[in-house]
């Protein structure tokens, strides 16, 4: 019979279980700030079938012959004894002759559970976390199952907004040619929150603001990234009546223009 993996290295109580990595995809968002995300997970919980025993229904088990059904050995030492799980039912006391068909004698299966897991901030693309989990309420209620652990490995979705550079993080925001030469505020959408943004008067096009510590979480030094927004002068590409007599009358007397202007005579100023 098939079945999926599961490790059963340790099948006594008061071991942990290992099961499949679970994957989770994420936001780049929710992975950048960290997030509580909903999982469909499959854990160990109790057979139904043999009630943890392993063995088939109606079928009787034979008591393990190297530790007489206490679960333990008793081992000599140099100067003294010590006491350890048996190595023949890994601690069980008995071994199981007719093997239960619905969970191949080991007492437990793989289920399927919503589980609810936190997600730090500053997780990787392809980061995988062990985490524990809390037995089912049956098994909890029942003492057959303690705390177990399982893998996730979070699958992180790529930026549409953000350029990531190690932590961090690039964006534009667009600024009118007004605010360009006198100057103003703008609102852009930052990872944390909403910043403001203060323009200063004869601002660039393509001129860079730093929001220092506004970045992506660094876990290991404990420390943020920052932020550089790289703003962008919008160009008209259609002007009103009024609009476009100012700005002729403008161009006529400014004398930056290196080269000419389309039907500007700057000539008589």
């Amino acid at each position: 019979m098939d079945r999926e993996w599961i490790d059963y290295a340790a099948t006594g109580k008061n071991y942990s279980y290992s099961t499949k990595t679970t994957v989770v995809n994420l936001s780049f968002r929710e992975a950048a700030k960290g997030c509580e995300k909903i999982i469909n997970a499959k854990t160990l919980t109790i057979c139904e079938i043999c009630m943890g025993v392993g063995s088939e229904p109606g079928r009787s088990i034979q008591l393990c012959p190297f530790c007489d059904g206490i679960g333990h050995e008793v081992v000599e030492g140099v100067d003294e004894r010590y006491r350890v799980t048996c190595r023949f039912c890994q601690g069980k006391g008995h071994n199981v002759v007719h093997k239960c068909k619905n969970c191949l004698g080991f007492g437990k299966t793989l289920v399927e559970r919503n589980l609810s897991i936190p997600v730090p901030a500053g997780i990787k693309d392809g980061e995988i976390l062990k985490i524990n989990v809390d037995p089912s309420d049956s098994d909890a209620y029942r003492g057959t199952v303690d705390k177990q652990s399982i893998f996730i490995q979070f699958k992180v979705e790529a930026s549409d907004y953000f350029k990531v550079d190690g932590f961090d993080l690039h964006s534009s925001a667009d600024i009118s040619l007004p605010q360009a030469i006198f100057g103003g505020k703008i609102l852009i959408d930052g990872l944390w929150s909403e910043e403001e943004i203060t323009i200063e008067p004869g601002t660039d096009s393509h001129q860079t603001i730093k929001l220092a510590h506004k970045g992506l979480k660094d876990n290991e030094r404990s420390s943020y990234g920052d932020h550089y927004v790289h703003l962008k002068i919008l160009i008209p590409k259609k002007l009103s009546i009024e609009e476009d007599r100012l700005l002729r009358e403008y161009a006529s007397i400014e004398t930056n223009t290196i080269g000419t202007i389309n039907n500007i005579d700057q000539s008589k100023f």
